[in-house]
Order: C-alpha cells, then structure tokens, then sequence
C-alpha cells in the first residue's frame, strides 16, 4: 500500500500482510457518509467498501456525491448481487441533501433511471444502501451423463465445493455464468484426457423460485479417444531449402494441448540454442480413424521457418549507471559472438531480477549487421528506500509490533541494508543486517548482522547482543537452502533463584552456525501435502573467540497429507541435543538450554513452561529432547478448520547418562480462521500427566501455522 503518510519522495511506504487485514476488516468503520445494510455483519462490510472505493469517499472525507452517482452505485450493487446467486434483489437508497432533505428511491435488476432534472446539481450529504438480496439461487442436485472418462465424485466436485465437510447455501450459488465455467472446465478435463470433440448434448435446468433450489441434468457426448499418430518436422531455412524427417514415438501416446505444447516448445528450445530467435512454428492436425473402434489418430506436422541466423555482438543495458556495469555483466554471464540464444539471454534476465533491487527487466532485441544482434536489457529499479510495518500476536507474547527499514542498490552495487525493530510484551528485538547478493557466485548470497534481544521468560530474563558473519546459497536442483555463519554473542541471563541450579548465567559464545532446509510442501502457509525437513549445528569453542565450547544440533521435519472427505494430517518431529565435554555448569550458557512449551509447541503449557523444574519450582532448562506433534484437521468451511492434536515431549535436563527421561504430553482442540496472513489459531491443550505444578492446560490465541 503506497501513500499512507509522507516520508520523502522517494519513500515507498509499505504495511505487512496482518496489517492489511486489519484494515480490511475496520477500515469501513471510519466512513459516516456511505452505509450498507440487509446483506449481513461481513457481507455490508465488503459491499461498503466497495461502495466507498467507487464514491472516492475514501480520498476526500468531505466529499459530496451526486443523484447520478448514487444510481450508478445502485446499478453496481444490484449486478454484484445476480453475480453472488440473488435472481431478484432489490436497492433502496435513502440520500440525506446537505439542505437536510432526505428522499429514497428503490431499485430493482429491471433497472430504470429515477434521475430527473430536478436533481441537477443537489449535492448529497450522506447515503444509505438497504439491500434485500432476496432468494439464493443454489445447486440442489447436479446429475451428469454420459461422461466415462471421469470418476463421478470427481465430476461432483466441478459442481459441489470439495475439501470441506460442510456447505453453506453460499457456496452452492447457481449463476448462469459459473454454471457454463464448470462445463468448461468439465471440458478442459476430457480435452486434457484426449476426447477433443467432447461437447455438451444437452442441459436441462430447474428452478424453485419459492427457496431457490436449483436441479441440473446435463448429458455430455465424449466422443472419441484420440492418439498420437503420425508426427513429421517440416523445416525451411531462409535460403528456401525444405528439409522434412519423422520423428519417432511410443504408440498409445494420448494426444492433448499439453503433448502438443511440449512438443513445440522442445523444437523452439532446440532452435534457440542454435542461435535462431525467430523461429516460427506452425501446427497441422489431421484426424484419421484408429485401427480399434472409439480411438482416432492425430497425424502432426510441425512447419518450423527457422529465420535469420544471429550472433551476439553485444549486450547494453538501460538506464546506464543504474548498476556498476561490472555487476550486470557478471550477472547476466552471457559470451559474445556466441549464438545469440534466447534461453540463456532469458535466464540472464532473470539472474537480474535476483539481485533483489529491481521491480522488472524488459528484453529487446537491437540488430547490427546480417546476422549480429544486441541484447538490450531495460530495467526498472525498486524503491530504493522502504518501511514496511509489521504486526502480529503470540499467546505468551500478546500483541507484536516493528518496522522494517530497507536500503537498496548501495554503491549501485545492489547491496542493501534492513533495519528491523521489534516490540512485544515480552520481549524487544533490534537488528541491522548488510546484504551482500551474488557474492563470488550468483547463487551465494552474504551478509552481516548485529543486533539485540531482551526476553522475559515466565523464570528469568535473558538478553542477547550478537555480530555475525554469514552466507546462503540455494541449490536449486535439489531444493535444499544451505547457510554458514561465524557469530559472536554476548549472553546475559537474570534468574529469579540463581542459587537453586548452577550455570552460566553470562557467557560469550563464539560459534560456527551450519543450517540446511528442504521445503517440498504445497505451501508455507497452509500446507497440505509434502514434507520439510532442516538440520542445524552449533560449535562454540574458545579459540573462535569466547568463552564456551559446547555443540548444539536441532533437527526438525513435518509431513503432510489428504485423508478423506475434507480431512488433512499434520505431524512434526523435532529433536534438539546440547553436547560438552566439561560439565554443563561450568561452560555452557543458561540461554542456550531448551525452553519447550508454546503455541508452536507442547500445547498444554505456554512459552518455556514444559522446560525442566527443579524441587523449588525453578525452569532449568533441557539439554536434549523430542518432541512429537500430530494433528487431525478437518475442513468444516472453505475457510474454518476444526483440530484435534496430541503433542508428546521427551526431554533431559543433562545429557549425562544417570539423568531421568521426563515425559510430558498434551491434547486438544482448536479452531482455525483460514487469512491471507495465515491461520488464526484458537487452541486448547490439556495435558495428560501434568506435574505437580503444571496446569491442567492452556488456551492459546495465536496466527500461523504451528510447524
């Protein structure tokens, strides 16, 4: 969102997703002059703000509106209306003149102009829209013929939303235009499974206009199976020469637009690596009868006219002095008198994009000579300053707010700095990191970061200063994000009784940081298949520059899967161990030790309130431990999940071998609100053998997924 206050001209001004939810959700609140009424709590919220973005209201507080712009807004009320499902709705809108007058008018999708001369030039004060939709058309009952190539519950689900285990009215609205979008889709399905000449034969639809059920017949005509039959490349060369081959397949290959578009882009590929961009690609299709009956074939040939032959004679980009020339050229990678290959002069396109300073890059082509080209990059900078404002909510934490400041293109170098600050209940978080892209390669990136952090944990307070030194690079064959990072850490812990456990409650860590992640999840936010996994380690020692020598491995993995009808399985296994030779008093940090409990982990206690006690009731802190998180979620809504969970912890409060297993385990339920920022998480955990100071369970209110 741009524009919210002014910083500088070249300020772009940014706020986080969970902030632009908020302002979804309130913004309407603020407006007095534009009010909807009779579609329900979030139905007038949506229909006012959109009322208001087509008044202007929401850029000028004062601002007056006109008869004809209120029937304007009546029309546009009544037609998103029929597109929800509503037949026959109905606008009143009552306008209030700045001369007190008040006069209603009702419309209906018969619209006809209420606007008279008399009305010319009356301004308009304030206006309310009271809408009465009237019935919802919606599916009843949707029987489908003739289709063989298809499960029918796969076909049901053109129809009837899937991945849910309830249905609203709402969901199940009937329009003819979303009624012809599901047959097309229907039909891209058999095109796609090779029955080219599909068709609907009929439809037959019925209507009750008293509770506005809606029943469909439809009866489809699959026709025929094709298959791939002959295929043959025609090419022709500038020069006039024709040459023309076969091209050798498996038979039983069916044919569909995805076979045909691979097989284009094979030859176009092909081509542009030999250094022919202009390449033009016809298709004809000829339909013969199979051999077997219901089977048709599909001979291909492929008239390729190859083009002009190119060289690359140069690369030039636009606007000059953006970057440091050396940068782009290294960036793009690209040999000159070369083949002028499209593929890899696109790939140097996205290599720019990379770099993480520019909104867009436009290719263009500049010929010199015969045969020689140029490759003209246009690139289109990002801001280069940007504030970002964040906002979030943990149970322990409560409300979270901070800012994020970026800096890019330093030194047109397209390094960048950020500058995040960070403030909860609990806790305060401060840091500056410089932002190094492409260092030495493409794929490595570095960076180097200081900051500050001050907890209170529910037994202590801990405060960290840390500088580090690091690198990333991604391997993107494998999809694994590998990082390194040498860091130095000031420690400082306040307990509450330091006397009950001895440790190192100050301490300077000099470490080597080693971390790899593989994510192969659907999505981060509300994953539902796939897995991740990531594994980290920790080495201090003294001769990197402190004064601990411990190791410190984590390891952590989820897994994700569809059940059935509407339900998912979630599970996560963590484990976390701390290793010393010298005993864990004498040379390993208070903060180092592991808190579990949390929103995001044994759901029966809060944040570091699983962690190890000592007989006065002191949290320690474990040295090892595993952690398990199943979840049962079913879909109950599109938008609302109902949990069921069970979290099992197994921890150590010291990695010596007479030191007791403790075992901890929770379940519950929760309620899951589907947001653009994420799950918003209303959970229980009860716990299953509390100790004799542990609660029976916690409630937690938090946003994101768990793990």
């Amino acid at each position: 969102m741009e524009g919210l206050f002014k910083v500088r001209k070249t300020l772009k001004v940014q706020i986080s997703l969970w902030a632009i939810f908020l302002v979804t959700c309130l913004g309407a609140f603020g407006q007095s002059q534009v009010k909807v009424t009779g579609l329900g709590f979030l139905g007038n919220l949506d229909m006012e703000r959109r009322v208001v973005f087509l008044s202007g209201s929401e850029d000028e507080d004062e601002k007056t509106h006109t008869p004809r712009d209120i029937e304007d807004i009546s029309y546009i009320i009544l037609q998103q209306l029929r597109r929800d499902g509503y037949a026959h709705p109905e606008v009143t809108a009552t306008m209030k003149f700045i001369d007190g007058e008040k006069v209603s008018y009702t419309w209906t999708p018969n619209f006809k102009s209420q606007y008279t001369d008399e009305m010319t030039g009356k301004a308009i004060k304030a206006v309310q829209f009271d809408c009465n939709a009237g019935t919802l058309n919606h599916y009843s009952s949707v029987e489908v013929q003739g289709v063989k190539a298809i499960d029918e519950d796969t076909v049901q689900e053109f129809f009837m939303p899937s991945g849910v285990l309830l249905t609203r009215k709402k969901d199940l609205a009937f329009t003819e235009a979303n009624l012809q979008a599901r047959l097309n889709r229907i039909l891209a399905s058999l095109n796609s499974l090779g029955f080219l000449k599909a068709s609907v034969h009929s439809r037959h639809i019925e209507i009750d206009p008293s509770t506005g059920k809606v029943d469909v017949l439809l009866q489809f005509e699959e026709g025929d199976l094709h298959h791939v039959g002959e295929v043959r490349i025609k090419q022709e060369d500038i020069d006039g020469s024709v040459e023309s081959r076969r091209v050798d397949h498996k038979p039983g290959i069916i044919f569909n637009a995805n076979w045909l578009r691979e097989q284009r882009q094979q030859l176009l590929n092909t081509n542009y690596q030999e250094g022919y961009p202009d390449i033009r690609i016809n298709v004809e299709r000829t339909v013969l009868p199979g051999k077997t009956e219901g089977i048709s074939q599909v001979d291909v040939e492929f008239n390729v006219k190859r083009g002009q032959y190119a060289h690359l004679t140069g690369v030039r980009f636009e606007p000059e002095g953006l970057l440091k020339n050396k940068l782009l050229i290294k960036t793009v990678d690209l040999d000159l008198q070369k083949p002028f290959d499209l593929l890899q002069i696109e790939e140097g396109r996205r290599n720019l994009l990379s770099l993480g300073v520019l909104n867009d890059v436009n290719l263009q082509q500049e010929f010199v000579g015969q045969d020689g080209r140029i490759a003209v990059y246009s690139l289109t900078p990002l801001p280069r300053q940007n504030l970002h404002l964040l906002a979030g909510w943990g149970s322990y934490e409560q409300a979270r707010i901070g800012l994020k400041w970026e800096q890019l293109n330093l030194w047109n170098q397209a390094h960048r700095y950020e500058f995040d600050a960070i403030k909860s209940f609990k806790s305060t978080n401060v840091d500056l990191t410089y932002i190094v892209p492409h260092f030495f390669q493409r794929e490595i990136t570095a960076y180097v970061r200081t900051g500050y952090e001050f907890r209170e944990e529910i037994s202590y307070d801990r405060s960290t200063t840390t500088f580090l030194m690091g690198a990333s690079r991604r391997l993107e064959k494998l999809g694994v994000e590998l990082s390194l990072e040498y860091s130095l850490e000031g420690q400082r812990t306040d307990r509450d009784s330091p006397t009950s456990y001895t440790t190192q409650d100050s301490a300077t860590v000099s470490s080597l940081f080693i971390r790899g992640v593989m994510d192969r999840r659907d999505s981060a936010l509300y994953p539902t298949t796939g897995y991740d996994a990531s594994l980290s380690s920790k080495s201090a020692a003294e001769f990197l520059g402190g004064n601990s020598n411990f190791q410190k491995f984590e390891l952590a993995a989820s897994y994700h899967r569809y059940l059935f009808s509407a339900l998912y399985l979630h599970s996560s296994l963590r484990y976390g161990g701390i290793f010393s030779q010298s005993p864990s008093s004498e040379n390993l940090p208070f903060n180092e030790r592991f808190f579990q409990g949390g929103e995001n982990s044994i759901r029966g206690y809060t944040q570091g309130e699983a962690s190890p006690i000592t007989p006065d009731g002191q949290l320690t802190g474990a040295e090892t431990f595993v952690l398990v998180n199943l979840e049962l979620e079913q879909r109950l809504f599109s938008n609302i999940a109902l949990i069921l969970f069970w979290d099992g912890l197994a921890q150590r409060e010291s990695q010596e071998f007479n030191s007791d297993i403790e075992y901890l385990q929770s379940i519950g339920v929760g309620l899951r609100l589907r947001t653009p920022i994420g799950p918003v998480r209303l959970e229980y955990g009860h716990n299953l053998n509390p100790r004799p100071s542990d609660p029976d369970g916690t409630l937690h209110f938090s946003v994101g997924f768990p793990f």
